[in-house]
């Protein structure tokens, strides 16, 4: 069940952010969709107790989470 996968530069192995993961677009049905919302619940739970969620996002997912845009 790999809700995330790593990004196209871990896959490719080139320039930064490697390690970083991307949610992992074959999952996309509805019973992947209600596991996305439960881990955007569980974001926000730990943000509200000011714990850590240790989880590599890569920089423009954490960007569409708070309502950014990408760079570039």
């Amino acid at each position: 069940l790999a809700l995330f996968v790593p990004c196209a530069n871990g896959v490719n192995e080139i320039a930064f952010n490697r390690e970083k993961l991307v949610p992992n677009p074959m999952k996309i049905s509805p019973s992947h969709l209600i596991l996305y919302e439960y881990i955007g619940k569980f974001f926000g739970l730990t943000i509200h107790t000011q714990d850590v969620f240790p989880i590599n996002l890569a920089p423009f997912v954490w960007k569409k989470i708070v309502g950014g845009y990408p760079e570039g």
